[in-house]
């Protein structure tokens, strides 16, 4: 199933605009046009998923509940490893839905 979400382009800008591009991508399957600089400032930086360390500035669950989007975060740290089937099931089961998808996937020793 696809959900009616048409490409976007990303800022060739320095680093990132990932995580903003796929905010942006989600507005408008909703029909709310947000920028990609406009999520960056209420942001306070790039839009990553989660925050670095604990004294982030940045916030993506501020961010995103300031744009009034719900959301059902993957719960990553309490899921049994190896970790791919039950996130294929929430996944699929968001996507049946109709609910949009963001993730990312980090590779231990591969950094951010």
């Amino acid at each position: 199933m696809l959900l009616d979400i048409p490409p976007r382009l990303q800022w060739d800008n320095g680093n990132g605009y990932c995580g903003e591009t796929a905010l942006q991508s989600i507005g408008l399957f909703y029909g709310a046009w947000l920028t990609q600089g406009l999520i960056r400032d209420i942001n306070k930086g790039e839009f990553l998923l989660q925050r670095l360390s604990p004294d982030d500035r940045r916030d993506p669950i501020r961010t995103i509940t300031r744009f009034h989007f719900t959301y059902n975060e993957w719960d990553w740290v309490n899921s049994p490893q190896p970790q791919f089937r039950y996130f294929c099931r929430w996944m699929k089961r968001s996507i049946l839905q109709r609910h949009p998808l963001m993730f990312g996937i980090f590779l231990p020793g591969h950094g951010l």
